[in-house]
C-alpha cells in the first residue's frame, strides 16, 4: 500500500454582501497550487498536481446562538469553484462543498446534527481525521477527491456547575462517521477505498 502527501498553497479574495445577522454570499477569486508526492511506497502516477487561478461562489447562513455549543438556529455553508486550468490528469478542475449544522434543544439537553459533502476533480482535496472530524484517527488520515461526513451529538448543560462558574458547562458525546476517497486512485493507494470509518 502506498501513502501520498498533498501540499496546497492558496491565496484568494472574497467580494461578498453581508446580510445582517444571517450570513453572506459572494464571489471568490484566487490562485492555488497543489503538489502530491509519495511518502510510503510507490504509486503509479507520482507528481500529480498543478497551479491555476480560480473563480467561485460562496454562501453562508448562520443563525446559531453559540459557536462552541449551539442550542438553536442553523448553519448552512456552500461553495463552488472552477479552475482556469486542469490539475493533474483531469479535463476540468472544480471543487464543490456543502455543510449543515442543526441543533435541537429541550430543557438542559441539546442534540446536534452535522453533515458535510464535497466533490473535487483533484485527489487529496478533502481530509478526514483528527479532533474536528473523526476523533481517535490521526489528522488527515483519509483523503480524496470525494467526501461524505456525518456527526450526531448529545450534550447536557450542567446547571450546578454553570451557576458556580458563572458560565455554561456542558457534558456530552457524539458519534461521527465519514469517508474520503478518490474514484480514480490506483488500488495500491489507501484512498482508493470508499468505506465508511
Amino acid at each position: 500500500v502506498a501513502t501520498r502527501q498533498d501540499t496546497t498553497i492558496e491565496g484568494s479574495v472574497l467580494l461578498a454582501r453581508e446580510f445582517s445577522r444571517l450570513g453572506y454570499a459572494g464571489l471568490e477569486f484566487g490562485w492555488t497550487s497543489v503538489r502530491t508526492k509519495d511518502r510510503v511506497g510507490r504509486a503509479q502516477n507520482d507528481g500529480d498536481g498543478g497551479s491555476s487561478p480560480f473563480a467561485g461562489v460562496v454562501m453562508l447562513i448562520d443563525t446559531l446562538d453559540s459557536v462552541s455549543f449551539p442550542t438553536r438556529g442553523v448553519r448552512l455553508a456552500g461553495s463552488a469553484r472552477r479552475y482556469r486550468e486542469h490539475m493533474g490528469d483531469n479535463d476540468s478542475a472544480f471543487i464543490y462543498e456543502g455543510e449543515m449544522l442543526v441543533p435541537w434543544s429541550w430543557g438542559d439537553w441539546t442534540a446536534t446534527g452535522r453533515a458535510r459533502i464535497g466533490r473535487a476533480s483533484s485527489p487529496g482535496v478533502f481530509r478526514l481525521g483528527g479532533a474536528s472530524t473523526l476523533p481517535g484517527a490521526p489528522y488527515g488520515r483519509w483523503s480524496g477527491s470525494r467526501l461524505e461526513y456525518v456527526r450526531l451529538g448529545l450534550d447536557h448543560k450542567v446547571p450546578l456547575l454553570s451557576s458556580l462558574l458563572h458560565q455554561p458547562v456542558w457534558f456530552g458525546g457524539g458519534y461521527a462517521a465519514g469517508r474520503a476517497w478518490s474514484d480514480d486512485a490506483p488500488s495500491s493507494l489507501d484512498n482508493a477505498s470508499d468505506k465508511w470509518h
